[in-house]
C-alpha cells in the first residue's frame, strides 16, 4: 500500500462544471483540536475554497449581502479527511467551523483575496 494521491483543485474542471471563475491568491493551513470554534468572520473581496486533510468539521456560512434574498440564512456541512470534499465560501458570507474530531483537524482554505486583519470583520458565533 503506497497511500493515495488527490487532485483536490482543477481549475478547468471547476470552470466547466460549475462556471466558476476565481482566481486564488493565498493559501492556509489550519490546525485546530478539538471542540475549537472559529469564527464567525469575513473580509471584503475574499471567497474561500475550504478542505479538510484530516479530522472532521462542523463548517458554516451566512449570507450578509445586503439585498439578498438569503440574507441572514446559513448552510453547514460537516467535511472530513475521508470525503475528499470541498466548501466554496464565496464573498459576502461569514465563515466559520467547528472541530468535531478527537484528533483535531487540518484545514486548508484556498483564498481569492490576500488576508489583509484591517478589513476582517465577524460576529459572534452564539449571537
Amino acid at each position: 500500500d503506497r497511500g493515495f494521491f488527490v487532485e483536490s483543485y482543477n481549475v478547468e474542471e471547476w470552470k466547466e462544471l460549475l462556471n466558476f471563475n476565481e482566481t486564488f491568491k493565498q493559501d492556509n493551513h489550519s490546525f485546530s483540536k478539538y471542540g475549537v470554534l472559529r469564527g464567525l468572520h469575513t473580509q471584503p473581496g475574499m471567497g474561500k475554497l475550504v478542505s479538510v486533510v484530516s479530522g472532521k468539521i462542523f463548517d458554516v456560512a451566512v449570507d450578509i449581502r445586503k439585498g439578498s434574498p438569503t440574507f441572514g440564512k446559513w448552510h453547514g456541512v460537516v467535511l472530513d479527511a475521508e470525503s475528499k470534499t470541498n466548501f466554496w465560501i464565496p464573498d459576502g458570507f461569514l465563515h466559520g467551523f467547528q472541530c468535531i474530531s478527537p484528533e483535531g483537524a487540518h484545514v486548508t482554505y484556498k483564498c481569492s483575496g490576500v488576508y489583509d486583519p484591517k478589513s476582517e470583520f465577524g460576529i459572534n458565533p452564539f449571537d
